[in-house]
């Protein structure tokens, strides 16, 4: 069991990738945190694994990750898996469409991950794991928000990895 004694927050978690995911980890020997904004089928899953806590967390809204970091505790692993995809014509756009896939896939993947990260750069040991998208490379038609939330989703860990693994500069 290669995850043995790791804890291992998922967000995005009721089903998916986010739910294979908690599964896979579970297999591997680590505890379990399931995070979404629908409990119920959260539940039912952790009932499914047996040791996974469910937690309600909606990673738009920085009370609910406050709430989350306070009830979970430290992780050694964060898969920031929460997302939304919408298609519509550019010229057909409206802003909240815009917004909600920069809130969803880009700012909160950065506001879980500023919420988890600390002890995981104390402790020297720690994996934060963006699921991401082709579509933020490559981009396709139609999807012009999240095309542009999953590169800024995939492009931000990695310009920062290299910080979190030494001491910034005055």
């Amino acid at each position: 069991m290669k995850l043995q004694g790791k804890k291992a927050l998922v967000t995005g978690a009721s089903r998916g990738i986010g739910r294979a995911i908690a599964l896979a980890f579970a297999k591997e020997g680590a505890t379990v945190v399931l995070g979404s904004r629908s409990l119920d089928s959260l539940e039912a899953l952790a009932k499914e694994i047996g040791t996974a806590v469910a937690v309600r967390l909606d990673v738009t809204d920085p009370e609910s990750i406050a709430r989350a970091r306070e009830e979970v505790g430290e992780v050694q692993i964060l898969v920031n898996n929460a997302g939304i995809a919408g298609s519509v014509k550019v010229l057909a756009m409206d802003d909240e469409h815009w917004q909600s896939h920069l809130d969803v896939n880009l700012t909160g993947a950065f506001r879980v991950t500023r919420a988890f990260l600390a002890p995981m750069v104390a402790a020297k040991w720690g994996r934060v794991i963006q699921i991401a998208s082709t579509a933020g490379k490559i981009g396709f038609a139609y999807t012009a928000a999240y095309c542009a939330s999953k590169h800024g989703s995939s492009a931000s860990p990695a310009r920062s990895r290299s910080r979190w693994r030494r001491p910034a500069s005055p």
